[in-house]
Formats: C-alpha cells, sequence, structure tokens
C-alpha cells in the first residue's frame, strides 16, 4: 500500500509558522518502501498545509497524487485502489468532470494510521509512525481509530455512528 502523510495547520496559524514542504518531504521519504514508484507533495499557498504521496503503482501507472478537484487548492492523496471506478464515474458520481484516468480520483477521504501534534500545534497525519515521532515526540502521539476522520474543526469524526451517539 502506498504511503500517506500530511500536517494540517491550526486556525489563523501566520505564514511564518508553516511548516517547511522540503521537511516535510524527508519525513514522509521514511516511508518510501510503501510506494517506491512516485513521490508527490502539495502544499496550500495559503493555509500551508502539506500533503505527501509514497505511490506503490498497481493499477493505474500514470496516476499521480496529490490529485487536484475542481479548484487548485482542492486536492487529495489516496491509500488504495478502487476496482469499480470506471462504474463509479458512469454512474454514481457521474455528474462530476473528473480531470485524469486515476482511479483515486473520487475519493475525499483520509484514512492514516498515526496522528501526532507538535509544540505548534500542527496535526500530523501518517501511514508510519517512524515520519512523525521525532518531531511530535511520544506523548503528543495516538493512533487513528478506524472508522475516523478528522477534521480541524470537529478533531475525531466516527463515520458509522449516527450522531449524538455515545461511544464506549
Amino acid at each position: 500500500m502506498c504511503g500517506i502523510f500530511a500536517i494540517c495547520h491550526p486556525k489563523g496559524c501566520p505564514s511564518s509558522a508553516h511548516f517547511d514542504v522540503q521537511k516535510a518531504q524527508q519525513m514522509s521519504i521514511r516511508q518510501k518502501h510503501r510506494g517506491p514508484d512516485y513521490r508527490g507533495v502539495y502544499q496550500h499557498p495559503k493555509n500551508g498545509n502539506i500533503l505527501c504521496h509514497e505511490r506503490l503503482a498497481i493499477m493505474d501507472l500514470g496516476c499521480i497524487q496529490p490529485i487536484q478537484g475542481t479548484r487548485e487548492d482542492h486536492q487529495v492523496i489516496h491509500n488504495g485502489e478502487i476496482y469499480n471506478f470506471r462504474s463509479l464515474e458512469k454512474g454514481e458520481l457521474s455528474e462530476y468532470k473528473f480531470t485524469t484516468t486515476c482511479d483515486s480520483e473520487g475519493s475525499y477521504w483520509n484514512k492514516a494510521n498515526v496522528l501526532g501534534v507538535d509544540k505548534d500545534g500542527r496535526h500530523f497525519f501518517s501511514s508510519e509512525m517512524k515520519c512523525i515521532e521525532d518531531t511530535c515526540g511520544e506523548s503528543f502521539l495516538q493512533a487513528f481509530p478506524p472508522g475516523h476522520y478528522w477534521t480541524p474543526e470537529e478533531a475525531w469524526f466516527n463515520t458509522t455512528s449516527p450522531a449524538g451517539t455515545t461511544m464506549n
């Protein structure tokens, strides 16, 4: 499987505090064994958020990530293969304009395994802990719960439980 790595800056973070994109790439390279075929990176010009992708090419050998969405500042990285992507493009997702032939273009979700927070409040997501442990420190690392996604406003959000249910 591919390796994904992302850094999300806290809301209102000044550009002087944005994480260095070259340093982020060096951190992501620690998982290059997960994706030896291509390395991609994107940094948002305003908020400084960073997406890195170490690609293992299985289906669409020409697909590169991060993938740009309908706007330049909408980017996605994906770890996995969507084997029925052609039928999804013609069916459930037919109202959307696809700009690549990549199976991952229809997915806009994050499934990283590890979350870390550094001393400046930046959130780090990675497929492997070794990419972020020296930057975030052991006390700021936690596992990414299965079936969840993360937003800066809401933190953890469980996609399998209805709103208002209590998690045990």
